[in-house]
């Protein structure tokens, strides 16, 4: 069996200094897509909430159950790294939030 992969590294909200506002995609409530997030030796599936296309980056916003305990907690991670991974595919495009913009593709 392989190691466990590093739990992800939270991201913090976007500021003034990180340059231009990034783009924000949401995707339907009814059929969002999903992450896994390695947590507590396991991993747990995160329900992604928005994408954020930053000047440098991609971060996604998420709700997920990081003990176990059934407390969901949103956090944000920037896009790839070892502790997270590719979920669910939603089968809706997403929309974009403000400005008009292409529809990025799913992790």
């Amino acid at each position: 069996m392989g190691e466990a992969p590093a739990e992800p590294v939270e991201n913090r909200p976007w500021r003034p200094q990180d340059g231009p506002p990034p783009r924000v995609w949401t995707w339907p409530r009814r059929d969002p897509p999903t992450l896994q997030v390695w947590s507590k030796g396991r991993w747990r599936r995160a329900t992604v909430l928005a994408r954020q296309d930053w000047a440098d980056r991609t971060v996604y916003q998420v709700e997920v159950d990081l003990e176990g305990n059934h407390l969901v907690r949103s956090r944000l991670y920037a896009w790839p790294q070892p502790g997270l991974k590719a979920g669910r595919r939603s089968s809706s495009p997403p929309s974009p939030v403000g400005a008009r913009a292409r529809p990025p593709a799913a992790p």
